[in-house]
């Protein structure tokens, strides 16, 4: 059975860090919301308390739930700290996960934004019109996704020493004087 992104075997990310975030609650409706609230209140007394939130977590693990998951879930849902969640909680709960979803794609999504084009027909119209892209990769990327692309990445030239002129060997300078005396061999 899966009940808001949970399975038997347990959250359906293994590296996620708590059993609120795999939840997944913010993609169901509110109506869904309200069934599901109504299914884990198997008493009617229109709060789901302790016990309830126990079925629900061994019914969802099938067997004993980790330790810790019904202090967190509790933690999370029952906001004036009382031992009940009631549905106006548990709808302010869900909407405020919904908010910080929501801030945390966005921000995903600024410091993300390293691709020009969303479609490939943006592409291909950009490439017939000949025209510069609008950022260069440095403007992209935080750091250089290529090694060649490391040189000039900062700004700096990499040549740290001053460089002279190459002072000519001996056959260049023999050269160089045969070509001034008008001696072409």
């Amino acid at each position: 059975m899966a009940f808001f992104g949970l399975t038997q075997l347990g959250t359906q990310s293994a590296f996620a860090a708590t059993i609120v975030e795999n939840l997944g609650i913010t993609v169901f409706s509110d109506e869904e919301l309200r069934k599901a609230f109504d299914k884990l209140d198997k008493d009617g007394s229109a709060t789901i308390e302790g016990a309830e939130f126990d079925n629900f977590l061994r019914e969802v693990y099938r067997g004993p739930p980790p330790e810790g998951a019904r202090a967190k879930l509790m933690a999370e849902f029952d906001v004036d700290r009382d031992g009940k969640v009631t549905w106006d909680e548990f709808r302010i709960t869900v909407q405020r996960l919904r908010n910080k979803e929501e801030r945390e794609r966005k921000e995903e999504e600024k410091t993300t934004e390293s691709h020009e084009f969303r479609t490939a027909s943006e592409m291909r119209e950009s490439m017939r019109r000949h025209k510069r892209v609008p950022r260069e990769p440095n403007q992209k990327f935080v750091v250089p996704v290529t090694t060649s692309q490391a040189v000039g990445w900062g700004g700096e030239t990499g040549v740290t020493e001053v460089r002279y002129p190459k002072v000519s060997c001996e056959e260049t300078k023999y050269a160089a004087s045969m070509a001034q005396s008008g001696v072409f061999y």
